[in-house]
């Protein structure tokens, strides 16, 4: 324990081990000068082949730690221990991975699902703009707190195995490639990664999400590296015909998951377009805008999922006027009627 206690130069308190795997320990610890907790991603040595790759991967986070947005995991620190391993001071959220909630073949109810593909996309957008690739997008660096509302908060995790872009970044190639079930084709070849290859990643997230099942069968590497290679996915509809699936969500999955990257959607923009018009066929003045407003989406009146037209206000005024009208029109009509029977 005394290792933990003085893990980081005394400046965390260590209260737990959250996860621990085989490249990395994850701490949940206290930071006394952010008055809050964090957790702490401490990765072990055998990862890294020599100093200059602890290094690059450094230089990474520093990069991530840049980043700014509500779907990104926030990373406030990076650095090294007095034994050289690497680690990674980041947000804390109390909350439970996409990995959990679809254990034992779950789906994800239809407004979740969308929720958390939006978010997701969100996410990888910004870090995109600013020139990262996540590399291992899979439920279990999907984490979900609940809000206030109801409504799941989506955050991004895990950009501590990203790689910068060609476009801007260090050169440095981490080791890590991807997770073999969710990994792109061009990643399985060992081919540079781009975007698209993220997008294929929340392709095969999507798939999962929504029908309980894997894309691909299987469990070994090799043959996992063939299907993501040769393999098109059967339609999520022939997967799971008991789930409601709409078409155009299907068509959206299935446009991710193309193999050649120029075929997929370009941008996570773009992907966002075509997703938008089924979130608010599905959830109606639920949705939620693009820009992660909080606030209904408004629908135009034509739409056959916008709510009733509300009556306008009427004056006090009107509503005597309208009353001696129609009190003096009553009588008049009586008096009439009385007058024809004889009365």
């Amino acid at each position: 324990m005394r290792e933990q206690a003085d893990l980081l130069d005394d400046r965390y308190r260590v209260l737990t081990v959250l996860a621990s795997g085989g490249s990395s320990v994850v701490y949940l610890a206290h930071h006394a000068g952010l008055g809050r907790e964090v957790a702490i991603k401490v990765v072990r040595p055998e990862v890294f082949a020599n100093d200059q790759d602890v290094e690059g991967y450094l230089r990474e986070a520093r990069i991530i730690a840049a980043l700014d947005h509500p779907n990104v995991l926030t990373v406030f620190d990076v650095g090294r221990l007095p034994d050289g391993r690497p680690y990674i001071v980041m947000e804390y959220v109390a909350g439970r991975s996409l990995s959990r909630l679809l254990e034992g073949g779950q789906v994800l109810p239809m407004d979740v699902a969308l929720d958390v593909f939006q978010q997701v996309a969100l996410g990888l957008g910004h870090a995109h703009r600013h020139g990262v690739a996540h590399r291992d997008i899979k439920p279990a660096n999907i984490l979900l707190r609940q809000r206030s509302t109801g409504r799941p908060l989506v955050k991004v995790a895990d950009f501590g195995i990203a790689s910068v872009a060609v476009t801007g970044g260090s050169g440095h190639e981490p080791a890590y490639i991807g997770t073999p079930h969710y990994m792109s084709p061009e990643q399985a070849a060992g081919e540079p990664v781009v975007p698209a290859s993220d997008i294929y990643s929340l392709g095969v997230v999507m798939y999962r999400a929504l029908t309980g099942h894997r894309v691909f069968p299987g469990e070994s590497p090799s043959e996992l590296t063939l299907h993501h290679l040769r393999t098109e996915p059967r339609p999520l509809r022939h997967v799971a015909p008991h789930l409601d699936i709409p078409p155009a969500l299907e068509r959206i999955v299935l446009k991710c998951l193309r193999k050649a990257p120029a075929e997929r959607y370009r941008t996570t923009e773009d992907l966002l377009e075509d997703l938008e018009p089924v979130r608010v066929a599905v959830l109606g003045a639920r949705a939620w805008s693009s820009q992660e407003s909080m606030e209904p989406r408004p629908l135009p009146p034509s739409s056959p999922l916008a709510p009733p037209q509300k009556l306008p206000a009427l004056d006090p005024r009107a509503l005597v006027t309208a009353a001696v009208a129609g009190g003096t029109l009553l009588f008049a009509a009586g008096l009439a009627l009385g007058v024809w029977l004889g009365w």
